[in-house]
């Protein structure tokens, strides 16, 4: 119940965080660190989606990411692909994703990053870890472990989205639509600087 309780404040703490990012970076580095504290005997990656909408690239790792790909497209992932979670292990047989190379005995879960039905990300999870003895450790995505990670996601992803649009939305107002050109609300601000 503790560790419940402590996953749960963790989740609420990153998702008022994720709310005063101001850029992309800012929180994708936050969303690391709070994935890091919930599951820390994962390794794993954090993609978002290339606006071109052909690539999947790494925007942050934490563990040995060595069983996941930088950049692949965004059709491999089986999570993508299905538009929900894709968990691989001995209670859930499955085809790898193609972005993953790692051994056969280990947890692999994928999270799509959606937004309106719209994939703009994927959380990808893996735990590879064999005891001394050669034994499989226990399990690490359990059913709760693995509603928790949906949760990250979805405060992750939304987060994103938000601040793509703001991003966007900034865009439009400082550059003329047809031309490209900036216009005269970018030359008021840049006169104020």
């Amino acid at each position: 119940l503790k560790e419940r309780t402590q996953e749960m404040n963790l989740l609420n703490e990153m998702g008022e965080q994720l709310q005063s990012c101001q850029n992309i970076e800012e929180a994708c580095k936050i969303s690391v660190q709070y994935i890091k504290l919930i599951c820390p005997l994962s390794s794993g990656a954090l993609y978002i989606i290339k606006d071109s909408r052909n690539l999947a690239e790494s925007v942050g790792t934490w563990g040995d990411n060595s069983y996941s790909d930088p950049v692949f497209e965004p059709l491999s992932c089986w999570a993508i692909r299905r538009g929900r979670r894709h968990l691989i292990d001995e209670r859930h047989p499955g085809l790898l994703c193609g972005h993953v190379h790692g051994p056969e005995n280990g947890q692999y879960l994928c999270i799509p990053l959606s937004v309106n039905g719209i994939a703009i990300g994927v959380l990808h999870l893996n735990h590879i870890a064999a005891q001394a003895d050669g034994t499989q450790e226990a399990e690490q995505y359990t059913d709760h472990k693995t509603q928790i990670v949906n949760m990250l996601a979805e405060h992750i992803a939304l987060a994103l989205s938000n601040l793509k649009l703001k991003e966007s939305l900034r865009q439009q107002s400082i550059r003329d639509a047809l031309t490209g050109l900036f216009n005269r609300r970018y030359m008021e601000e840049t006169l104020e600087r």
